[in-house]
């Protein structure tokens, strides 16, 4: 209690610059926890998401590559010998004789199937089998030797004949390793020669075929280690012309018949894993670390929806005249749903109700007289930001509350939005809270629904935390009628709503948001009707941005807005656009793309679970998420890319609202 009544003593100005201080903190947390979080996703999830990948369907076998085992048919039947090289590069030293019994009938299966005969096995690491082990491989029909070797010579052998070891990086002839090992290879006279495939090159060729030219020998055994499903065709082909010296008396494949793909192939010397990983890295930044950040400040925060730092009080509180106007034009269907909900309302002050008819052709005028409104008729449609200026010149009310003719107000909505104004003084006008209404049970509806949802209780919510609600939706809001009749309604604009708000921001009035002042809207039901709405409200965004840039550029909500709407939008359909074209370049698409859909199951996952609090009482839109994550924000970012391209070249756009055109002014 005396705590309590020492903080009521303190001067007000000082009680709010401890909250916007606690709370400038509080954002300054959360943001850091965020990029913590997204650096940590950054890093972390490729390389498990590979292995696991890997582990699911990353590993092939050279049935998979059909090109590769025909070059190994050919080789075979020129006289090169077939050896196993383990099943994928085991070292056979560490299992027992039952597990090695397996590995090696698998791959003797597949050798088989692709048409070629092993004669041999070749254990990877080169070490000693233990005597079950070896008994285990010679009874699938293979010895531990190659048929002009003993088994183990090559252990009794110098390890010099690994001339070539690790030149899969060399440069140049003039490399000391070339020098050196060129040197030894003519002096030595080895009879055995190993090379691996990774580091046949130029260099290695050179070598082993000048030393294969020059000598005397003619018992020379050249083995070539680790052939597997991501050799190259073109190097078995090479490597199979050796048998063209008289010197060699046995040419040796080891191949490892399973092995996970790799990766071969690079556009603009960056491999295709690392683009895979780009794309990852551009959706922690773009998607993730956003999401993040305003989730966290959304569940940290309390459901006080006044602004923050906002000194408020019900002190002296009255119940003004409000003055509800509601802009119409051809809504005779819809617009007594409309009256009805404004005569439910609880308000208990003196409220008028204003319907502008908007040079409607239908009855609207009819059905809207038969409730106690005052009717404005216009003889022709001269468009909503003029209907909306008509009623307010009309007006009688302190407060101004405005709604759409095919909209609903819960009956306590007037009453709260009244109320926010009321308590905060310093705020100029308040949004109400959306809903989708309506009885249409579509997938259109559905995902504009979770859209809705989403979009009012997180990012609205936040704005009027803030005291930036950047729009005062015409479904439902309220103003101070002094500042409506300051700020008429631009009859030039295309998104009249948010640009009434923005200039009130411009000017240093706070906008807020009640969340429990609710309203259900009818929204668009087919595919085209959405496009052509959203066409409207995206295009307003951009006219709106470039009309008032450098206050868009310094208010951070805008700068948000138009980075993740658009800049982001039309970066993800230009990598979207990419993708067949990187898959193209793998010998299996097919795996990469399953491999890149593992990837995109992580931010499906990642956003199902944001989304599902504010949906637990929706089991529908609960099961639509997933679509929603995909088709919705695939239609959402073709559409927001195309606009954004038409205001990038300043292309000639207009947009139909009522019976009008209007261009857009970008």
């Amino acid at each position: 209690m005396q705590q309590q009544q020492e903080l009521q003593a303190r001067p007000p100005h000082r009680r709010v610059k401890g909250r916007r201080a606690r709370r400038a903190f509080h954002r300054l947390f959360l943001l850091s926890t965020a990029v913590f979080l997204t650096a940590s996703a950054a890093l972390s999830f490729p390389p498990l998401a590979n292995g696991y990948a890997d582990s699911l369907f990353g590993y092939v076998t050279i049935l998979d590559t059909p090109d590769l085992a025909s070059a190994l048919r050919s080789a075979q039947s020129s006289g090169v010998v077939m050896a196993v090289h383990g099943w994928r590069h085991e070292n056979f030293s560490q299992l027992n004789p039952e597990q090695a019994r397996q590995l090696v009938t698998k791959s003797i299966q597949v050798f088989r199937e692709a048409g070629i005969v092993p004669r041999a096995f070749v254990e990877p690491y080169d070490t000693v089998l233990s005597a079950g082990v070896a008994e285990a491989i010679e009874s699938e029909g293979l010895p531990i030797a190659l048929p002009y070797t003993r088994p183990y010579e090559f252990l009794n052998a110098s390890y010099e004949y690994l001339y070539a070891w690790a030149w899969r990086n060399m440069t140049g002839f003039l490399d000391l390793r070339f020098v050196g090992s060129e040197a030894m290879i003519i002096q030595q006279q080895p009879r055995y020669v190993v090379l691996h495939v990774q580091d046949w090159n130029i260099y290695s060729k050179k070598l082993v075929s000048v030393f294969l030219g020059s000598t005397s020998r003619t018992d020379v055994v050249v083995r070539v280690d680790d052939i597997n499903p991501n050799t190259p065709p073109s190097v078995i082909n090479d490597m199979a012309s050796l048998l063209k010296y008289k010197s060699v008396e046995e040419l040796a494949f080891a191949v490892i018949p399973s092995a996970p793909l790799s990766d071969n192939h690079t556009i603009g010397g960056v491999g295709n894993s690392m683009i895979l990983t780009g794309y990852w890295v551009f959706y922690v930044a773009t998607a993730f670390f956003p999401a993040c950040f305003l989730f966290m400040w959304r569940y940290t925060s309390s459901d006080d929806s006044d602004p923050e730092g906002s000194p408020h009080s019900l002190a002296g509180y009255e119940s003004p005249k409000v003055s509800v106007i509601v802009p119409a034009y051809n809504e005779e269907k819809r617009i007594w749903e409309c009256l009805e909900s404004i005569s439910r309302q609880d308000y208990r002050g003196a409220m008028e109700v204003i319907v502008v008819n908007d040079g409607s052709t239908d009855g609207t005028a009819a059905v809207a007289s038969r409730y106690p409104v005052k009717l404005i008729n216009h003889t022709t449609n001269r468009g909503k930001a003029s209907a909306l200026n008509s009623g307010v010149g009309e007006s009688k009310g302190e407060i101004l509350v405005f709604s759409d003719s095919d909209s609903r107000m819960e009956k306590s909505s007037v009453r709260l939005l009244v109320e926010y104004l009321q308590r905060n003084r310093d705020v100029g006008a308040v949004a109400g809270c959306l809903e989708v209404g309506g009885t249409d049970k579509s997938i259109m509806m559905y995902f504009q629904a979770i859209e809705y949802k989403i979009g009012q209780r997180v990012d609205k919510f936040l704005q009027g935390r803030s005291g930036s609600v950047l729009v005062c939706p015409g479904p439902l809001s309220a103003a101070r009628r002094s500042l409506a009749s300051e700020f008429p309604f631009n009859e030039h604009s295309v998104i009249e709503d948010a640009d009434f708000t923005s200039r009130l921001l411009r000017a240093g009035m706070q906008v807020g948001m009640e969340p429990n002042a609710v309203v259900y809207t009818d929204v668009p039901r087919s595919i085209r009707a959405w496009a052509k709405q959203r066409k409207r409200w995206w295009a307003g965004f951009l006219e709106l941005w470039k009309a008032q840039k450098p206050w868009s550029t310094r208010n951070s909500w805008m700068i948000l807005n138009y980075v993740l709407g658009y800049v982001v939008s039309l970066l993800s359909l230009l990598l979207m656009v990419l993708l067949p074209y990187f898959a193209a370049t793998y010998a299996l698409p097919m795996i990469e793309i399953e491999r890149g859909l593992l990837f995109a199951l992580f931010p499906i996952v990642f956003f199902m679970a944001l989304y599902a609090p504010f949906l637990a009482k929706e089991k529908k839109m609960l099961l639509l998420l997933p679509a929603y994550s995909t088709v919705y924000y695939l239609m959402k970012t073709v559409l927001l890319s195309y606009l954004y391209l038409r205001y990038l070249v300043r292309a000639k756009y207009s947009v139909k609202f009522g019976s009008r055109k209007i261009m857009v002014r970008w």
